[in-house]
């Protein structure tokens, strides 16, 4: 088996491609398709009283609604920090300061693409004529609540999610749900201004 496989587009949307292997698969030599599509963009964001901002909507796919942190594709030639920027205001009507931590993968075995993971703070309510995207709703839910939330399997199923709070708290060393937000926006604050990777 090559270990540069050749994909070939059997399906399209304007959101994502179905793509097949050139080689085939085990001892059945079944074929092997990937889903492919622009990386994304996914924010944990706090408004100034340090609760959490997230975004409520409709997924088809799931046939419920759901509550998520703010996403959303990169769109073609656009930098992740503009992307993550436009989607939090998009979906939220917030502007926020971002802190990058990092990019990551969902179902390696089926993707190619990356999530780019953010955490905002110092949010302002936009007084625009921006609207927000059709169907999706902004909802602020305190950060204790999202911790009983979390304990007890409820509001949030969103993987990256977790690996957003898991990253906060071992690259920048803050506990989101039992460190103060005096101490918390100090700490973030302090970073954003020396680190190179903010947004």
């Amino acid at each position: 088996m090559s270990l540069q496989n050749k994909f070939t587009t059997v399906f399209k949307t304007p959101f994502f491609e179905i793509q097949e292997s050139d080689e085939k698969f085990g001892d059945e030599q079944l074929p092997y398709f990937r889903y492919s599509s622009n990386d994304s963009v996914i924010a944990s964001i706090f408004d100034q009283n340090g609760d959490m901002i997230l975004v409520e909507q409709f997924r088809n796919n799931l046939n419920k609604k759901t509550i998520e942190f703010p996403a959303g594709d990169v769109n073609d030639k656009e930098s992740i920090d503009i992307s993550i920027e436009r989607e939090v205001i998009e979906e939220t009507g917030y502007k926020c300061k971002f802190i990058y931590l990092g990019a990551y993968r969902l179902m390696l075995n089926r993707t190619n693409m990356k999530h780019h993971l953010f955490i905002g703070f110092d949010s302002i309510k936009l007084k625009s004529n921006m609207s927000n995207e059709v169907g999706i709703k902004p909802v602020i839910i305190s950060r204790e609540k999202i911790k009983q939330d979390i304990f007890n399997e409820q509001c949030i199923e969103q993987l990256a999610a977790f690996g957003i709070l898991f990253l906060i708290e071992k690259k920048i060393g803050i506990n989101i749900f039992d460190d103060t937000w005096l101490d918390i926006s100090k700490k973030l604050r302090y970073m954003y201004n020396h680190n190179d990777k903010k947004k």
